[in-house]
């Protein structure tokens, strides 16, 4: 039984990376899989590299986002999709990599447990490349900690990467695709919607995949980025607070809440007190829709925005890390 795989890139920019992550798919065991890149509107030489690879082998694709399509790798990767011909589906990132022989360890896992459990989907571990060597270090989280992997992804303590998933193509159809109008946290959301919708995971414990940690990963979290992480996080605790599972068993509306809590209270600790109040206002908006927090906590909280507001939350002395504590810790 040899099924068709089929690799979906996203990619915007990466023409000094994107040939490393093309070749470990060059590179497979596994023969049959198509490799499908979409460009999200690249600027650099990221289309002439992915144009080079299409000449060299038929099996890669390429493909432009249409203008009237969101810009973002949800819109790339769904569009993927749509071009897509696979019983199997990888979401890989553009700076990511495949083992060589992931493509063949993976199809031996799933086709032997394939006449099993339908609604089931594999989930294997992914190694940290770090400063572009392989490292030791794993990036999937265990579940020490946690009950399940959906308090998890409510939490946004994310327990494995995109292209850590073997997905079947009618699963991740029927889950709804990625959600286009999340520029952040778009694995969060649609692996939280594939567990709510009571897919069981099988964890093989195999390193098969690379995530690179770019040397440059703080940019990504500069105040001019911030607003799209925090209203990312106000679109996903709207889109699951109050949810009612239609299966009961699997989790309730109150353990979500609790879970959404967290989430809720980290982000204002984690973006918008970081130092400019950034998007305090739609945060604490979406607690007056919800009652997320505490009369005591949402009074603390109004505290603390003050004291940035007058420049004197770097003053020792006045009790605004004793405020700080109370709020966070």
């Amino acid at each position: 039984m040899t099924p068709l795989v089929s690799i979906i890139i996203p990619t915007y920019n990466r023409a000094d990376l994107i040939s490393e992550t093309l070749d470990s798919v060059l590179a497979q065991t596994y023969q049959n899989w198509e490799c499908i890149v979409v460009d999200d509107g690249s600027a650099d030489n990221t289309a002439a590299i992915i144009a080079s690879y299409c000449k060299i082998d038929s099996r890669f694709q390429r493909f432009q986002r249409p203008k009237n399509k969101l810009k973002g790798a949800n819109a790339c990767r769904n569009l993927g999709f749509e071009k897509s011909k696979g019983e199997y589906l990888i979401f890989l990132d553009s700076d990511d990599l495949l083992e060589d022989t992931c493509l063949e360890g993976r199809l031996k896992i799933v086709c032997n447990r394939k006449i099993e459990l339908e609604n089931e989907l594999h989930v294997f571990n992914s190694g940290l490349l770090i400063k572009g060597h392989k490292s030791k270090v794993i990036y999937n989280k265990s579940l020490n900690e946690y009950k399940s992997y959906l308090e998890m992804f409510l939490k946004t303590i994310v327990p494995w990467q995109t292209s850590a998933v073997l997905w079947d193509k009618t699963i991740f159809e029927d889950v709804g695709m990625f959600d286009e109008e999340f520029q952040r946290l778009q694995d969060v959301d649609l692996h939280t919607r594939l567990l709510l919708n009571g897919t069981k995971i099988i964890r093989v414990n195999q390193v098969d995949s690379w995530y690179r940690i770019l040397d440059h990963a703080s940019e990504y979290v500069t105040d001019d980025k911030l607003p799209k992480i925090i209203k990312s996080h106000v679109k996903y605790i709207n889109k699951f607070y109050n949810y009612s599972s239609r299966n009961d068993s699997l989790i309730s509306t109150k353990v979500m809440n609790e879970c959404l809590k967290i989430n809720y209270i980290n982000v204002l600790k984690k973006y918008v007190f970081k130092d400019k109040l950034i998007c305090f206002k739609q945060m604490m908006l979406l607690n007056k829709q919800y009652k997320i927090l505490g009369e005591k906590l949402k009074f603390s909280l109004w505290c603390l925005s003050l004291y940035h507001l007058l420049g004197l939350n770097k003053s020792k002395g006045l009790g605004y890390y004793k405020l700080w504590g109370q709020c966070f810790n």
